[in-house]
């Protein structure tokens, strides 16, 4: 069977019995297929405020992470995330 599995085509029964069994592995299957798509690069060709790197995870499976640049502040604030003078940046909010 092929990535992905199909469910629809698994729960079409070839002998009539039901229910219809899916198993663990079909689904560990089906969660290891998914794959973000995100590009670093907008539709203009602009550089996005982030970098995304890939290796391969467990069972061969392709893993991506996507790393924020500039990187988030971690001292507990909320902040948003803006484009300002030519360059994104962390702007600190005030909470309510």
């Amino acid at each position: 069977m092929t990535i992905p599995v199909s469910f629809t085509d698994k729960a079409k029964s070839k002998d009539g019995k039901y229910p219809t069994q899916i198993s663990a592995n079909d689904l560990d299957r089906n969660f290891t297929f998914c794959d973000l798509q995100i590009s670093e690069k907008d539709k203009d060709g602009n550089s996005q405020p982030w970098t995304v790197s890939e290796t391969t995870g467990p069972s061969g499976y392709k893993q991506k992470t996507v790393t924020f640049s500039p990187a988030p502040p971690t001292d507990g604030a909320t902040y948003v995330l803006a484009f300002s003078a030519g360059a994104f940046t962390w702007i600190a909010t005030e909470v309510c």
